[in-house]
């Protein structure tokens, strides 16, 4: 698995975190681990979307450079 299906896995269970702590504090969104959980989410997205925008070819599963670097 590359780098960037480890982010995108990591954003889902994040995501599957956050909906389970809604649901305990009875969807308060300015709860501090919510808060705390949505700034890591928005972290891993930004790091996902700029290895996206880097390396979007994926094929074998393996990050390629782009073609200028090559």
């Amino acid at each position: 698995m590359c780098k960037i299906d480890d982010i995108l896995s990591d954003i889902k269970s994040l995501q599957n975190i956050l909906q389970d702590v809604l649901v305990e504090t009875n969807y308060n969104l300015s709860d501090p681990e919510v808060l705390f959980i949505k700034r890591i989410i928005d972290s891993y997205t930004v790091d996902y979307i700029n290895l996206s925008k880097n390396y979007p070819d994926q094929r074998n599963n393996q990050i390629h450079k782009p073609i200028a670097d090559v």
